[in-house]
């Protein structure tokens, strides 16, 4: 984990040994040590010295150990190039992307996002070239919801999966617990709802009026229990996307009017078709990071 902002006492080792992680698993770099012995930060294009390090862990604990390597911020560890130029960007990754192919682990660039940018796409959100999410398989984007208190991952560029979801969490004292591990709706849908006339996003996420709207009628719509969703690309009339539809509702707007209302979507074990209900679902909102390895 390389990180040019967090403390590894003070800030990382709370955060993982609250959400069930090993301490005893992640290492922190913070230099390194030139001939001379004095330091210097990494970069990104110290590939050599990182699979020598690595290849010393794997020889204590067995190949494949390494599982994941973080760079926070990614911009931080790049190294003197120009960032801003698509060419230098790309061919500063390359290697380490080869090392990650090799070894076999994933590779996370953490980003910031622009203030106030005028933004058509999603995954233009990030703070510097854009060669950075050009470069990368997957972007996933980070929203949080201050009126409800619920964040959300949310795909802004897929190279790789196949129909994938995107996650709602709460964090409470440093614990993260899952809402939602279903949602459909992707970034630059979220996005969309929360740009301003000006075509600015705000970052705040706060509800419309049309979604306050779906909320109240998913409410009433789900008072007497269960009802199936429906295929969101072909609303059906008798379908909470169906329904919504004949209402006057975007089927995008239902979805976010389901997740921070948190209702539960379950699917039926040999029908296989969603079904939502006000029911919460305590034992999913209670599994939390500790499913995971510390960071994975």
């Amino acid at each position: 984990f390389f990180t040019s902002e967090d403390g590894a006492g003070d800030t990382l080792r709370p955060r993982i040994e609250d959400n069930g992680g090993d301490p005893d698993h992640i290492y922190i770099p913070e230099c390194i040590r030139k001939p001379d012995d004095t330091p210097r930060e990494f970069s990104i294009k110290d590939v050599e010295i990182l699979k020598k390090n690595f290849e010393k862990l794997e020889d204590q604990y067995g190949k494949g150990y390494i599982k994941l390597v973080i760079f926070d911020p990614i911009t931080a560890f790049m190294g003197e190039i120009d960032e801003f130029k698509n060419n230098q960007v790309r061919a500063a990754f390359r290697p380490m992307m080869r090392l990650a192919d090799q070894m076999k682990f994933t590779l996370v660039g953490v980003g910031h996002p622009k203030k106030g940018a005028d933004m058509s796409k999603a995954k233009d959100a990030f703070a510097g070239s854009i060669a950075y999410t050009n470069a990368a398989r997957l972007v996933w984007n980070f929203y949080h919801d201050r009126d409800s208190g619920v964040r959300r991952m949310l795909l802004a560029k897929n190279n790789l999966l196949i129909d994938p979801k995107g996650l709602s969490y709460i964090v409470n004292d440093g614990v993260v617990s899952f809402t939602d591990t279903n949602i459909s709706m992707d970034a630059d849908e979220y996005l969309r709802q929360f740009q301003g006339q000006n075509g600015h996003y705000s970052g705040r996420g706060r509800p419309s009026e049309k979604n306050k709207e779906a909320q109240d009628w998913l409410v009433e719509y789900l008072k007497d229990g269960e009802k199936p969703s429906g295929n969101k690309n072909d609303p059906k009339p008798g379908t909470v996307f169906g329904d919504a539809v004949e209402k006057g509702f975007k089927v995008s707007t239902v979805w976010r009017a389901a997740d921070e209302l948190g209702i539960r979507k379950r699917q039926e074990q040999f029908s296989k078709r969603w079904l939502w209900s006000l029911e919460s679902d305590s034992s999913q909102a209670t599994q939390g990071f500790a499913e995971f390895d510390a960071f994975g």
